[in-house]
């Protein structure tokens, strides 16, 4: 997946929505955009219960929201090996 292209349009998305992969699966819930105090290029997602994970995923990512659901392109157990562990340059 390229997720390198220009920066797209934040969809519809509140803190606490939840996320799922491709396949339905829950991936965890938006915790915040990012970043802050720019145009956001990034949804920042909380995974886990007990052990906390977070992941940055690009707004090109995102399939489509509907009803507090942000679906994303990948499945999840593809989320892993996107690279979205890290704070974005």
């Amino acid at each position: 997946m390229n997720v390198s292209e220009p920066p797209v349009a934040l969809p519809p998305v509140a803190v606490g929505d939840e996320v799922v992969g491709a396949d339905g699966e829950k991936v965890g819930e938006v915790f915040a955009v990012y970043p802050e105090d720019a145009r956001p290029t990034h949804l920042v997602v909380q995974a886990g219960f007990v052990f906390r994970t977070g992941y940055f995923v690009p707004l090109a990512a995102v399939a489509g929201v509907e009803g507090g659901r942000v679906v994303l392109a990948v499945a999840k157990d593809r989320v892993d090996e996107q690279g979205w562990g890290a704070v974005p340059d």
